[in-house]
C-alpha cells in the first residue's frame, strides 16, 4: 500500500519544483504576443485578485530625489542611475535613457500601469512605440519578500513616464495549491515508514514468546 502512494506523491513534488520565481509581463504593444492586456485581466479575475484602486502620483509628499515611495501601497519607484525623478502634470518621469526600477511588496501579486515611452522600447517588449501603453506584471510565486521589475527605453533621449498604476492583492488559486515543501515532507515520511519496517526491533520492544511444553 505504501508503494502505491509513494510514487504519485514524489511525482507531484517533482512537478511542483520548477514553478517558482515566475513573473509574467503583459503589455499592449505590437510585440506582446499572447501576453496582452486582456490576458492580464483574465488572469487577475481567474486568480481572484482584488485591486486596491487606481493610484496617481502625489509628488509633494512621496517624491524624494531619485525615489518615489507610494504611501498607500508601499510600492517604490526609483531611478536606477540615481538621477532625480520629476513631476510632469502628476506623471512620474525619469530622465532620457534612464531605467525605473519598481520594488513591490510581497503582499501585492499583480501590478498594472499606464506608461509612455516615446519612440523607444521598454525593457523586454512592453508598450512599443505607443504614446499611452498598458503594462502589467503578475507574480505567480506567492512571494515572501519584495520583488522588482524595471522599465527602460532603447533610445538615450527617450524618457520613461508612468501615468498611473493599480496594485492587486489576495487570490484564491495560490492559497489552494499545496506547497512543494509539504509534498516533499509527505514523501519523505512515507519512505521512512517503508524502511522502518525492515529495521530490527530493539530487544525491549519485542513481544516475549512463551514456550509450550507438550505432555
Amino acid at each position: 500500500m505504501i508503494k502505491r502512494f509513494l510514487a504519485p506523491v514524489l511525482t507531484l513534488a517533482a512537478f511542483g519544483l520548477p514553478a517558482r520565481a515566475d513573473i509574467v509581463e503583459y503589455c499592449s504593444g505590437s510585440n506582446c504576443g499572447a501576453t496582452t492586456q486582456s490576458a492580464f485581466n483574465n488572469v487577475v479575475t481567474l486568480d481572484g485578485y482584488s485591486y486596491d484602486g487606481l493610484e496617481t502620483f502625489n509628488m509633494s509628499g512621496d517624491l524624494s530625489g531619485s525615489m518615489y515611495t507610494d504611501s498607500t501601497t508601499g510600492i517604490i519607484f526609483q531611478d536606477f542611475e540615481g538621477h532625480a525623478l520629476t513631476d510632469t502634470d502628476g506623471i512620474l518621469t525619469a530622465p532620457g535613457g534612464d531605467t525605473i526600477v519598481i520594488t513591490i511588496p510581497n503582499t501585492i501579486l499583480a501590478l498594472s500601469m499606464t506608461i509612455t515611452v516615446g519612440a523607444g522600447l521598454c525593457d523586454n517588449y512592453c508598450a512599443e512605440g505607443e504614446t499611452a501603453g498598458f503594462l502589467g506584471f503578475i507574480n505567480n510565486d506567492s512571494p515572501t519578500s519584495p520583488w522588482t521589475v524595471s522599465i527602460s527605453t532603447l533610445g538615450d533621449q527617450d524618457s520613461v513616464q508612468i501615468n498611473n498604476f493599480n496594485a492587486a492583492t489576495g487570490g484564491m488559486t495560490q492559497s489552494a495549491t499545496p506547497e512543494v515543501g509539504t509534498l516533499l515532507l509527505i514523501g519523505a515520511g512515507l519512505i521512512s515508514m517503508r524502511w522502518m519496517k525492515r529495521l530490527p526491533k530493539p530487544r525491549f520492544l519485542r513481544t516475549q514468546q512463551t514456550a509450550s511444553v507438550l505432555s
